[in-house]
């Protein structure tokens, strides 16, 4: 967070409609890239149908912005989590069962909203009848794999961000950052896809 606010302060200073253009045409990538997932999904679950190019356009465009929103309320969640504890912990007097559990219940509805927001994908990305996927245990799945490499790489930029990122990167050390956190969120997301078509052929066979 900090080497992004850092970014932005130097963008708006100077270049205000310059950063409205840049979040338009990020939007407009980052639904290139769900497309991308979606082939991936595709991919992975064996499915050869091909929609049409409008269809597709305007499915990624929608994932992205439903998708997106509930990973960014997953994030803040465990962004702004420990500074919201400690704050009530200053309000409220003594300590109280609520502020013991405030941590697990921070991670735990993140944990929700992310599993939410790849029950989505799953359900609506691939180009196969619903009748014919497994979903909730790959989104389980993928939920605790994405929280766990979040909260690697968030370890890792914040004891090693400052050496390795910053001062090799310079300016470009946030989009680096950022582009290693999409690599292993859709990593995750594919494994959890994996482990959902396994699961339906072995259910497949036994039936």
């Amino acid at each position: 967070m900090a080497l992004i606010e850092e970014l932005l302060a130097r963008i708006t200073l100077h270049r205000v409609a310059l950063l409205s253009f840049g979040l338009a045409t990020t939007l407009w990538l980052a639904s290139i890239a769900f497309k991308g997932l979606i082939l991936g999904l595709d991919i992975v679950y064996g499915s050869t149908v091909q929609r049409p190019l409008w269809q597709s356009r305007i499915l990624a465009l929608a994932l992205t912005i439903a998708v997106g929103v509930l990973l960014l309320i997953g994030v803040a969640l465990t962004s702004i989590g420990p500074g919201l504890w400690t704050q009530l912990s200053r309000l409220v007097p003594g300590e109280s069962l609520l502020l013991r559990l405030g941590a697990l219940l921070q991670w735990s509805v993140a944990a929700l909203i992310l599993f939410t927001a790849i029950e989505v994908l799953y359900v609506l990305g691939p180009s196969i009848p619903a009748s014919q996927r497994v979903t909730i245990p790959g989104a389980a799945s993928a939920t605790v794999i994405w929280l766990v490499l979040a909260w690697g790489l968030g370890f890792y930029f914040h004891h090693f961000g400052n050496v390795k990122f910053a001062r090799f990167f310079g300016l470009l050390a946030a989009p680096a950052a950022f582009m290693t956190w999409l690599y292993c969120s859709a990593t995750a997301i594919l494994l959890g896809a994996e482990i959902n078509s396994r699961l339906k052929k072995a259910i497949g066979s036994m039936s």
